[in-house]
């Protein structure tokens, strides 16, 4: 099963734009199609939070996770509903420097209260 990232942290700092995207997109619903309420993993995809990324290595085979630059593994950035982060209301170029933030702010606090567990896709 292919398994791809999800930003773990509840440091905005710590968290670069792309990121924060994700969350953003995690918490906002697809503005291409009305059926999705939020970024959420295709089928036949398994995430895992990126900070549990060198533990999952450890535990197996690290071939098993996505890479587009060698990294050791790639973030969601594909919704199951087929649309993009930025289709999901977390483009910073469409919403403004100002909103982009704001949201931002308000996707970090909503993972953190429910201690980053977005998707019950989690083992």
């Amino acid at each position: 099963m292919l398994k791809v990232l999800y930003p773990a942290s509840h440091e905005i700092p710590k968290l670069n734009d792309i990121l924060l995207s994700i969350k953003i997109a995690r918490h906002s619903p697809c503005s291409t199609c009305n059926s999705c309420n939020g970024l959420h993993p295709p089928s036949g995809v398994n995430l895992i939070l990126d900070e549990e990324l060198e533990t999952e290595c450890s535990l197996g085979d690290p071939t098993q996770y996505s890479s587009d630059d060698g990294d050791g593994g790639t973030y969601l950035d594909i919704c199951a509903c087929e649309h993009s982060v930025r289709e999901h209301s977390a483009d910073q170029s469409d919403l403004g420097e100002e909103e982009f933030a704001r949201r931002a702010s308000v996707a970090v606090r909503i993972d953190k209260h429910l201690q980053v567990r977005p998707f019950p896709f989690f083992g």
